[in-house]
């Protein structure tokens, strides 16, 4: 129940269907068939009279006293309980009655309001699952509902232990395929800086690295739909990815590259006419090493310099030497530290 809505209770401020909004909330707490009946008889009676001044005394008075039994042992007054106490006051009960009335469904929500924000100090948070992978590492990872993420290098993703009943939600940074378990009540959200992406029964991929300014979500199976900070809104079919162009917050749409943007989760690691840089981000993320690039380095920088080429669960040296050969340059490693020498 929205805490302005019953705010707005209190105050008498609601419309009629906002009184039924209440009412509906309020049956669904669990009343006795009379006791619903005798909530609707007091209110359409208090209705009558609220506006009448010679009952706001009553009302503080009663008030106060229905207030005391509350604050004891959080118990809800019944009707019964509401009219003795009106019956010891000097004026006529009847009067007092409807007063009661007009008090009656604000100070169950107050009792309500109490039991729960008592019980809230009972109950403990739920505890959030942060997995981080460095650079070199990718592992799967099976969430709370069966769904499945296999995460990138140098990612990370956050998540409650327990997902809520009304929808699964998740915090990325970096790089994740997601095959997703079907679950029409609760779609499944990703958060990646400015972008939700958000499904039911479906696959993507998600790469999500502030330093390239770009936030990419490439759809393999089902349908997604991708919202910004500003509310604007894109659909996605299998085969289409979206680019998210962070700084001036447009998006663009096309086909990609099913061995280019996903090889990744199987071991593949693909170049298509990639720069140098682009060489050599890729390999220090995949295997966790730092590189440097010594001697005639401008030449490579000015001549349009690119790369392609695939290479399957090979190792650094076996990659490199590929590479060598093809582009003309020499290396060494010494640890964890590589050299690319260019003449």
């Amino acid at each position: 129940m929205n805490s302005k809505l019953i705010e707005k209770f209190f105050k008498k401020e609601c419309s009629p269907h906002e009184v039924k909004q209440v009412l509906e909330w309020f049956r669904g707490q669990g009343l006795q068939l009379e006791q619903e009946e005798d909530l609707r008889e007091m209110w359409e009676e208090a209705e009558k009279e609220q506006q009448d001044p010679k009952y706001s005394s009553d009302a503080q008075e009663l008030l106060g006293l229905i207030q005391d039994k509350m604050r004891r042992n959080y118990k809800v007054p019944s009707h019964k309980e509401v009219v003795r106490h009106v019956a010891i006051l000097s004026h006529p009960w009847s009067h007092r009655l409807r007063m009661a009335a007009a008090l009656f469904i604000p100070l169950v929500f107050s009792c309500f309001l109490l039991f729960y924000a008592k019980m809230g100090k009972d109950i403990k948070p739920q505890a959030e699952v942060t997995i981080e992978n460095p650079a070199g590492v990718k592992r799967t990872k099976i969430l709370p509902d069966g769904s499945k993420v296999v995460l990138n290098s140098k990612s990370s993703i956050k998540y409650l232990e327990t997902f809520s009943e009304h929808k699964r939600e998740i915090i990325l940074l970096g790089e994740a395929f997601f095959e997703v378990s079907k679950d029409t009540l609760r779609p499944f959200i990703v958060h990646s800086g400015g972008i939700s992406t958000t499904a039911l029964g479906t696959s993507f991929n998600i790469k999500y690295r502030p330093s390239m300014g770009l936030t990419e979500i490439a759809l393999a199976t089902g349908i997604v739909q991708i919202s910004a900070d500003f509310k604007k809104t894109e659909r996605l079919r299998p085969g289409e990815r979206l680019q998210y162009d962070m700084k001036n917050g447009s998006f663009r749409t096309d086909i990609y590259d099913v061995l280019e943007t996903l090889a990744w989760k199987q071991g593949i690691l693909y170049f298509k006419k990639a720069g140098i840089d682009q060489v050599v981000e890729r390999l220090e993320d995949w295997y966790g090493v730092d590189i440097d690039l010594v001697g005639n380095t401008n030449n490579i920088k000015t001549h349009n310099w690119t790369y392609t080429g695939m290479f399957k669960d090979q190792s650094l040296e076996n990659v490199l030497t590929g590479i060598s050969f093809v582009k003309n340059f020499t290396f060494e490693i010494k640890g964890k530290n590589i050299k690319m020498m260019f003449n």
